[in-house]
Order: structure tokens, then C-alpha cells, then sequence
């Protein structure tokens, strides 16, 4: 199992699934249709070609999660997870989860 600061099973996250095809067609086809769920869930501008991520404490990471408030905090705080940490559960793991819930078709996120 891959898991993210936040809790989240990389391996039921759609960028991390497209991320471990086989580079080709489907491959691209799959980090497209991620990409336009996301920009209209998020209201961000994702790009397909960014749609690739082998986890959060990798170094290959999708657009959003190289700039994740959660990500940067677990790095700094130097835990594992946000539950290993002292001031769990934070605000932004609670608004983060909250977000994810209310859009799990569009992501497969998994706690």
C-alpha cells in the first residue's frame, strides 16, 4: 500500500492508477479523462501530461499534489502521516477529507 500524508491510499487514486500503465494510448487517454474531472471539480487547470503521480512522498508527483498544503506540512513536520502527527487532525486535513468525500466519483480516494 502507497499511502499519502493525508491518509489517502495512492493505489485507489485514478492519477496513481493511469501513472502505472504502460506508457501508450490508453495511458494517455486515462490521464485526459482524469484531467477534465478535475478541472471541473477543482476549478483548476490541470493539464493531462500532469496527471502522473507514484505518491506523495515520491518525487513524480501530479500537478496539485506538488503543491499540497498537506504534503508540505508532512514534510516539514517530518511524519509519515498526518495521523503520526501531534496536531492531528488539523484544519487542513479535516477541509482536505471533507473535499475528497464530497467528490469521490471523481477521484476513488480511499482512507
Amino acid at each position: 500500500m502507497t499511502n499519502g500524508f493525508c491518509g489517502i491510499d495512492c493505489e485507489h487514486c485514478k492519477v496513481y492508477q493511469a501513472a502505472m500503465m504502460p506508457i501508450g494510448d490508453l495511458r494517455s487517454a486515462a490521464q485526459e479523462a482524469i484531467a477534465a474531472q478535475w478541472r471541473a471539480s477543482f476549478k483548476h487547470d490541470f493539464k493531462s501530461e500532469s496527471m502522473v503521480c507514484f505518491g506523495c512522498q515520491s518525487q513524480q508527483l501530479c500537478g496539485y499534489c506538488s503543491s499540497c498544503e498537506i504534503r508540505r506540512c508532512g514534510i516539514e513536520k517530518q511524519v509519515t502521516t498526518c495521523e503520526t502527527c501531534t496536531d492531528y487532525p488539523c484544519q487542513k486535513v479535516t477541509e482536505f477529507r471533507a473535499l475528497a468525500f464530497s467528490n469521490a466519483s471523481d477521484h476513488v480516494f480511499s482512507f
